[in-house]
């Protein structure tokens, strides 16, 4: 047994579950909701969540996780800026401490010896001050939440209780049965938080030179059925970072949903060429992050609209082998037993689950 997995065995519940929320691996609705209640209503657990986010990063340069967990630490955890800045200052301070290590290694014998009970303990206090140096450096990034994540949960209260679009974006996480309502956007459960979400998210595209707040500035405005500006957002994102497989998927999944607005007896052409950009960005996420759950569950949803059956059913497998547990792969289920059945009417979401 490897010390990683002597550790894991040791961690408490808690600190399991707030690993599993860390790395997007949680799966229980309920536990999803109190953390994120907590996170925004409670300051000491809030230390707490971050304390866990760094010991993520330490297992991680420790080679501590799992493949699964790497696989989600690259793809869930790290899309959020200031955590991959976290990760950089902590390999920079572990190189730091390194280098200084092989430094005094390096320093040349003198032709007189000091009695080793004299030695002062330059090098160990040299360790101790890189280990509190990382220490204040990880707190003080972790004490500034940006702009971005607080959006993204002003966001995630404005829509609360409703699932803006019919695919999975990276901005709900947590799964409510989807209810179909063409044109106007779906109903904002709380205005206020609508607007200071986009405010904030407004103040982070002036402020960053990276991706993240592009993408969630282009995720409101895919939720409120803003295509061309939600599309504006996403080609800033994409020119930066254009291997971001979340970002692909996102993106994916605005074309799926501007197919699914669009009239499909009068706009033919339109809603097939939204569909195959559509299914073209979530191949390309599916290629970058294999194990990414959403661009598989779009895709499934992607074929499904092409009237391609044979096609979705064998994505609708596929996702089911990357995630059999969750109320997501509930849906899944009852899709694939639709297909199965052979055609029906279309039917929401909300539908098939009753």
């Amino acid at each position: 047994m490897s010390d990683g997995e002597k550790e894991m065995m040791d961690l408490d519940g808690e600190t399991m579950e707030l690993r599993k929320y860390l790395l997007g691996a949680e799966a229980d609705e309920t536990v999803l909701a109190g953390i994120e209640l907590r996170l925004l209503a409670d300051g000491n657990f809030a230390d707490e969540v971050a304390t866990i986010e760094n010991d993520l990063i330490e297992d991680f340069l420790d080679d501590d996780l799992n493949a699964e967990e790497s696989d989600r630490f690259l793809n869930h955890f790290l899309a959020s800026p200031e955590r991959k800045e976290r990760l950089k200052l902590t390999k920079d301070l572990r190189k730091y401490s390194a280098n200084a290590d092989a430094a005094s290694r390096e320093i040349p014998s003198r032709s007189y010896r000091v009695p080793q009970q004299h030695h002062f303990p330059w090098k160990a206090l040299g360790g101790a001050f890189g280990v509190l140096l990382a220490v204040f450096g990880i707190w003080w990034f972790s004490a500034k939440q940006s702009d971005t994540d607080r959006g993204l949960a002003e966001m995630r209260k404005a829509y609360a209780g409703t699932r803006p679009i019919e695919a999975r974006i990276s901005a709900f996480p947590n799964y409510i049965p989807y209810s179909e309502t063409r044109g106007p956007a779906a109903a904002v459960s709380d205005v206020a938080a609508h607007e200071r979400a986009e405010r904030y998210l407004q103040d982070a595209t002036r402020e960053t030179s990276g991706s993240k707040p592009y993408q969630a500035l282009g995720l409101l405005y895919l939720s409120d059925k803003k295509f061309d500006l939600a599309f504006q957002e996403f080609e800033r994102a994409l020119s930066i970072s254009p291997n971001d497989a979340s970002l692909q998927s996102d993106v994916g999944a605005t074309y799926l949903a501007l197919a699914r607005n669009t009239d499909s007896e009068n706009e033919r052409a339109k809603v097939f060429e939204s569909l195959k950009e559509s299914l073209k960005h979530l191949e390309l996420a599916i290629g970058l992050a294999p194990n990414m759950p959403e661009p598989r569950f779009n895709k499934a949803l992607c074929l499904e609209a092409l009237k391609m059956p044979e096609q979705a059913r064998s994505a609708w497998r596929e996702y089911l082998e990357r995630d059999s547990q969750t109320k997501w792969a509930d849906e899944a289920r009852r899709r694939l037993a639709a297909l199965d059945a052979g055609p029906k009417p279309e039917s929401s979401s909300e539908e098939i689950e009753r």
